[in-house]
């Protein structure tokens, strides 16, 4: 439901609901036969309009776990982690990572996929592990992102909600990888805003979804890649596509 808290134009719109894990979510006039997307499923939320979904079980719970869980921040201490994790290079830490800690639902399907790390020396940081990580949720993102395009799906439109919004270097990596501009809700719960939508469309405040969708919109912020980080991160997500090619083997043995 999160769709419809959105505002703004619709057309090609996709929410992408990021916290522990991932939901990305955008509704079509025509259905896809695709095998890589969920769905589409016939008016799940609209009257007339396919819903399709895609996801990542696990993004903001990888960086959790691995700042926290394996590295023993403190919560109240990760804003410093990922200071030092802006300030590392891209291109010049060799880490490469995967994001499937609990397996992958878009595009891959296959829930015996795990997480992984490779270029790991005895010079490695806190801070390079950690960014690696973030640059793999990101590289997850944007293989949900492809698959909908693949698919026919348009995704003009991106805004994002959740508990990214509480970690800059996870918004500029993914919106770096995906090499476009975002939009990202501050300081709202797209959920409970969608509510208010169906409330006041049934009682009549609003005469429809889209126009509550209007009256309730958040406020945004426009998330800009930069332009210099783009090539680099074509690279990155290169290397994860063939890591997850060449790993998929031995993890679903």
């Amino acid at each position: 439901v999160s769709l419809l808290a959105c505002g703004g134009k619709t057309d090609g719109l996709v929410s992408i609901v990021s916290g522990t894990s991932s939901a990305i979510v955008t509704e079509v006039d025509q259905p896809s036969t695709s095998k890589e997307v969920w769905g589409p499923y016939p008016n799940a939320l609209t009257h007339d309009k396919w819903l399709v979904e895609g996801g990542q079980v696990t993004s903001g719970s990888v960086l959790k776990w691995t700042g926290e869980s394996i590295m023993g921040v403190p919560r109240d201490e990760l804003p410093g982690l990922i200071d030092q994790a802006s300030a590392v290079d891209p291109a010049a830490h060799g880490l490469r990572a995967l994001d499937y800690f609990m397996g992958n639902r878009t595009p891959h399907r296959e829930a015996r996929l795990r997480g992984a790390v490779i270029g790991l020396t005895l010079g490695t940081t806190k801070a390079e592990l950690y960014r690696a990580m973030v640059e793999a949720v990101a590289c997850g993102t944007r293989s949900v992102i492809d698959s909908f395009e693949r698919s026919g799906v348009p995704c003009a439109r991106l805004v994002f909600s959740g508990g990214i919004e509480r970690n800059s270097l996870w918004q500029q990596v993914t919106i770096d990888v995906l090499g476009r501009p975002a939009e990202l809700v501050i300081g709202e719960n797209l959920t409970l805003r969608a509510c208010a939508v169906i409330a006041a469309t049934a009682a009549g405040i609003v005469p429809s979804l889209g126009a509550g969708s209007q009256l309730f919109a958040p406020k945004v912020r426009l998330l800009e890649p930069d332009p210099k980080r783009i090539a680099v991160y074509e690279h990155t997500f290169g290397d994860y596509q063939r890591l997850t090619a060449a790993l998929r083997p031995i993890m679903c043995d």
